[in-house]
């Protein structure tokens, strides 16, 4: 019998060590804001003044720069895009801002990935990032146990035990925050300009073009999550655009199927009475946005793409605003942009 109760103190002592190594560095990395997307305290110092937000993965997070938004268009706004970001995510920040923000317009990136993203067979960083970005513990344990399927929970625990290990490593190395210092409303420059995706020469698109076919296979809940988005900002009077970022020359050349995944929005967006802007159609595109200098890398901007873009971006927006034909910028379709492209001949 004290045998049996030595055992059981031995195992109770063990839990209670497991959960007190856990808990400091969990601890330490819900506290505080010492990667990217955790910027709940500004967010908080801002709430009751943004009118704009901007959401979307991270090609929105490279591409839209809130202080020209604002100087450019009079508004106030923030990105609150970020890595992965799924379309259940992007319709839980929007109610979430629109409950203390006068928001007026929102703007929803789409791409590929929001649509095939799926939970049952799938476990994306995107969860935790945008339940890291709720702003308390209890909103974040709803959204996680609504988005992550219970067999993807151990993979949960360990993202959670890692991000907070690195940042007991931030501590120790003089770089722990508790609020973050590395952005601004939601833009998160490069570090480093100097990479670059480098020259695509047209004998190297010819070489790629359409040579790699994939099909969205789209989740129908993402079309229910981006439904319930159109629904929300009808019945707040919120104004509502969807827009495709651009990515590489490259990346547009390869694949064969790119116009399925634009059709899928276009199709949602006319049916809600909604504008859509796919700026791989924008007939500037490859003149101002060069893959030399523009990209990043195949799918994100550098900074001086960023630069660029926004500025196509706000002149997009002010013809809308002004009731002009804004889709006139514009190509119809995929097949009418490379029917004007030399490395599709």
């Amino acid at each position: 019998m004290q045998s049996f109760k030595q055992t059981l103190k031995t195992i109770g002592c063990f839990f209670l060590i497991l959960i007190l190594v856990m808990a400091i560095p969990l601890g330490g990395y819900i506290c505080s804001e010492t990667y990217l997307h955790q910027d709940a305290r500004e967010r908080e110092e801002l709430a009751g003044t943004l009118d704009t937000f901007v959401l979307g993965a991270s090609h929105a997070m490279r591409a839209v720069i809130p202080e020209v938004l604002d100087e450019e268009m009079g508004v106030n706004s923030y990105n609150l895009a970020f890595n992965l970001m799924t379309m259940q995510g992007r319709l839980e920040l929007i109610k979430l801002e629109a409950s203390r923000n006068p928001v007026k317009t929102i703007i929803v990136e789409c791409s590929m990935d929001a649509l095939t993203y799926n939970p049952n067979t799938e476990v994306l960083k995107g969860d935790q990032y945008t339940a890291d970005r709720l702003g308390s513990f209890p909103k974040a344990i709803s959204y996680l146990s609504r988005s992550i399927r219970f067999w993807h929970y151990p993979w949960l625990l360990y993202r959670y035990i890692l991000m907070g290990c690195g940042t007991v490593e931030q501590f120790f190395k003089g770089e722990f925050r508790m609020r973050n210092v590395n952005q601004k409303k939601g833009y998160v420059p490069y570090y480093d300009e100097s990479v670059r995706l480098g020259n695509t020469s047209l004998k190297k698109l010819k070489k790629v073009y359409q040579t790699v076919s994939r099909r969205p296979n789209v989740w129908e809940g993402n079309l229910k999550y981006l439904q319930e988005i159109f629904d929300f900002c009808r019945e707040h009077e919120i104004d509502l655009i969807l827009v495709t970022l651009p990515i590489s020359e490259r990346y547009v050349a390869t694949y064969d199927n790119l116009n399925d995944t634009y059709l899928y929005y276009r199709k949602a967006a006319a049916e809600n009475g909604v504008p859509f802007f796919d700026f791989n159609l924008h007939r500037q595109k490859t003149e101002l946005l060069s893959d030399e200098t523009a990209f990043r890398d195949r799918s994100h901007l550098s900074n001086e793409g960023a630069k660029v873009f926004i500025k196509m971006f706000v002149k997009t927006l002010n013809k809308l605003k002004n009731g002009e034909d804004a889709l006139e910028d514009f190509y119809e379709d995929y097949p009418a942009m490379y029917a004007e492209q030399p490395y599709a001949h």
